[in-house]
């Protein structure tokens, strides 16, 4: 019975260690699409080896009179981040290269397609401005690197 439970650990052990990080099973995100300009002004897609995009958009508020004990809000000025996280590997160098070149400039058009290009999918676009490019390694797992882009000016939500 030991001999068949230590064949069965080696094997899932041999199995498990031919299934380890690689550029090709480490899970993308599935059928999402990021645009964005280059350094010389043409919109290029980015979406291979993108893990997660998230783009939160956020509101302004500010304090208004209040009457009573209770206090009104206004809305302010709209605004948000667009935070990227991509596999970092001899595949993804381009793309590491690309947001380099693109790093502290401005009125950079982006789009972005959470769920796929497809025409009635939806739609985030807008003009950014580049603030960082972050590269990561923590010990035994796959490296990756961050793109904090901003949002400058107007958003528009739409579909594809």
């Amino acid at each position: 019975m030991r001999i068949i439970k230590a064949f069965f650990l080696a094997a899932t052990l041999w199995l498990l260690a031919g299934f380890a990080f690689t550029e090709t099973n480490v899970g993308h995100g599935m059928n999402q699409v990021f645009k964005i300009d280059s350094s010389v002004d043409v919109l290029t897609d980015q979406s291979d080896y993108l893990v997660s995009a998230e783009i939160p958009l956020d509101a302004d508020e500010a304090e208004a009179a209040g009457s009573g004990a209770w206090k009104h809000f206004k809305v302010g000025q709209k605004g948000g981040d667009i935070n990227l996280e991509y596999t970092l590997s001899t595949g993804s160098a381009e793309a590491y290269k690309f947001y380099c070149a693109i790093w502290g400039m401005e009125a950079l058009d982006f789009e972005y397609y959470p769920m796929g290009s497809t025409s009635t999918y939806p739609k985030i676009s807008g003009t950014c401005i580049c603030l960082g490019v972050r590269p990561k390694s923590d010990h035994k797992s796959v490296p990756t690197f961050s793109v904090h882009l901003r949002p400058s000016g107007t958003i528009t939500l739409g579909t594809a």
